[in-house]
């Protein structure tokens, strides 16, 4: 039975179990949102002992040569010596410079950092006030916004959306630390037509990524799907309409109610897409059910995958997750 050595713990693993699942069972603290491969954030890196190559699929290449893999996926056939990502960016206080709404429930939030952020659109970035912390994804860019952007949903029971939401004002001081994520525009074919669908305020982490992909002349034809349970829950029409205008190859629609197959129908050349999307990890399941369906392969999929841990139990029960 193999070995797994996590920090100071020796945790015996067999193949009934996920790696992942062994290690929260040991009380270990380790991050994971989907338990399907698809958000990685369950990434971890072996520094003795070969992952198998289950673990590995949809990694990029730096991550494969750093012997990285899915913790949700491992089902160990070795001994590991195993460690979690080193996370980028020392803590450092940030000011609030504005808050504005974007609808009835997403607010827009301008960060201005104690120093210059070394970051790309759609990574994630750890906010912390007063005890409490929360991930958020980066939708502003680093070229053209002076500022940090980040867009806040308010979720029932979760104390930093909340507060940001209602109570936050601009000089207010925060602390960011643990730039992460590499769900962000790095094709090295700018002809490849890529697709892009959000679930209500992951349009924020879409957003910042289209931004970087046209900062950087990406070529091909790129179209963005924002999916949401009402009409009032559609932010920024006015401006994507504007931006669609300025770039001949960008399309947007929008997608109210349960999501189908049929969101995806008026596009060509499916397989030869890639597909970004972002939102609660349900609707990434929906998302990433569709696509299995028409035989897109995961090495095509970038995600961004919000978890619920800033939610309490019960508040989870009490959200509506299936539009």
């Amino acid at each position: 039975m193999p070995i797994i050595q996590f920090k100071d713990q020796n945790i015996h693993c067999d193949k009934q179990q996920t790696l992942l699942d062994k290690l929260l069972a040991a009380g270990c603290s380790v991050p994971f949102s989907c338990r399907a491969g698809l958000c990685h954030s369950c990434l971890m890196y072996a520094t003795a002992g070969t992952p198998p190559k289950a673990a590995q699929q949809g990694l990029n290449q730096e991550q494969l040569q750093n012997n990285g893999f899915l913790a949700c996926q491992c089902h160990p056939e070795t001994d590991l010596v195993i460690r979690l990502p080193s996370r980028q960016q020392d803590a450092m206080p940030a000011i609030i410079t504005s808050v504005t709404s974007l609808n009835q429930v997403v607010k827009q939030v301008h960060i201005s950092p104690s120093k210059l952020i070394d970051y790309r659109a759609g990574q994630l970035i750890k906010l912390s006030h007063q005890g409490q912390e929360r991930i958020y994804t980066l939708t502003s860019h680093p070229e053209l916004d002076q500022e940090l952007i980040i867009h806040v949903q308010r979720i029932a029971g979760g104390n930093v959306s909340q507060w940001l939401c209602e109570g936050a004002v601009a000089g207010d001081i925060v602390t960011l630390s643990d730039l992460q994520g590499d769900c962000y525009y790095q094709l090295s074919n700018p002809h490849t037509p890529l697709i892009f669908i959000a679930a209500e305020v992951g349009l924020g982490a879409m957003l910042g990524i289209i931004k970087d992909a046209l900062w950087h002349q990406h070529r091909g034809p790129i179209h963005l799907i924002h999916h949401v349970p009402n009409p009032a829950d559609l932010y920024l029409q006015d401006s994507l309409q504007a931006l669609c205008k300025q770039n001949q190859q960008l399309s947007y629609q929008s997608v109210i109610g349960n999501w189908t197959a049929e969101a995806l129908n008026q596009l060509n050349n499916l397989p030869l897409c890639h597909f970004f999307f972002a939102g609660a990890t349900p609707r990434i399941m929906e998302y990433w059910s569709t696509l299995q369906q028409l035989g897109i392969p995961l090495a095509q999929c970038s995600v961004t995958s919000f978890g619920l841990d800033e939610v309490s139990n019960q508040a989870v029960d009490n959200l509506d997750l299936s539009f």
